[in-house]
């Protein structure tokens, strides 16, 4: 569905990106992983053309993503950032029909078809007792779930999310991740999304992208891509499998007390300060 060949992106001759080359294909759910400044919000950026000062190429089922007219790109993907803004005070039912606007004209009415659409997808990702809230009001994680809702309104059959559960509570994180898996699954929806939580990506994703200073060091099913020797080559933090049950999958989790990762930051503060 996606195929990236050859990307490169810097900023200021400083290269975020170097020689990206990846399939993402239909009904998979792939998750982008790696330490900060890795480059994958800008991957991301690049993936679903908000970014396109790239040398490289970029294409959206066998057409190159650049040819797409703006609105025939809104009805194939959708994006929800890391961080947003309202801007004005729509009432959160006014923001999540804002996700019909590739299907409408400039002056078409909102349909009894639009209407349901969207009375289901707030109950999906439970706003729509926010429904006649201002936005401006809403804590973090309603917010991020009235933009996730709005994203889904579009009905791609493509969604790019840059760490979209940020600010969710457990049971809304959960909700929402099986919400994904299940379009994954049941619509043969391609899902991109960052995340940093390995357990989750082991959880619920069929793929993980690692990356590391802007390259893609590893990638494939998490189980095999996310050893804990890769991790501690990537992250510099030594992990282990553990178990929570005869028929539990196994989770990671971290072997490296603090005071070590501590020390481990100290050494690196004090070799830069020696430069």
């Amino acid at each position: 569905m996606i195929t990236v060949k050859q990307l490169h992106y810097c900023i200021n001759d400083r290269p975020i990106l170097n020689n990206i080359n990846h399939v993402f294909e239909r009904g998979q759910f792939y998750a982008l992983a790696g330490p900060n400044g890795s480059g994958k919000s800008t991957l991301l950026k690049c993936l679903c053309g908000i970014e396109r000062h790239h040398t490289g190429e970029v294409w959206l089922n066998g057409q190159p993503l650049a040819e797409y007219a703006h609105r025939d790109r809104a009805r194939m993907q959708t994006y929800v950032p890391q961080q947003s803004h309202a801007g004005f005070d729509f009432s959160a039912r006014q923001f999540v029909m804002m996700g019909r606007y590739p299907y409408q004209g400039t002056f078409a009415a909102v349909t009894a078809a639009d209407r349901e659409l969207c009375h289901r997808t707030m109950s999906l990702t439970d706003t729509l007792h926010l429904a006649e809230q201002s936005v401006l009001t809403l804590s973090g994680g309603e917010y991020q779930r009235v933009v996730i809702a709005r994203a889904l309104m579009q009905q791609t059959p493509l969604i790019y999310l840059d760490e979209p559960f940020s600010q969710l509570d457990l049971f809304h994180q959960s909700a929402m991740l099986h919400l994904f898996r299940e379009l994954c699954v049941t619509q043969g929806t391609t899902v991109v999304c960052v995340l940093h939580d390995f357990n989750q990506i082991l959880a619920y994703a069929d793929r993980v992208v690692l990356l590391s200073n802007g390259a893609i060091v590893a990638h494939g099913e998490p189980y095999q891509t996310l050893t804990p020797k890769v991790i501690e080559q990537v992250y510099r933090v030594k992990t282990r499998w553990a178990s929570t049950g005869a028929d539990a999958l196994p989770g990671l989790l971290p072997a490296m007390p603090v005071t070590d990762t501590i020390g481990a930051l100290e050494k690196q503060a004090e070799a830069v300060g020696a430069k």
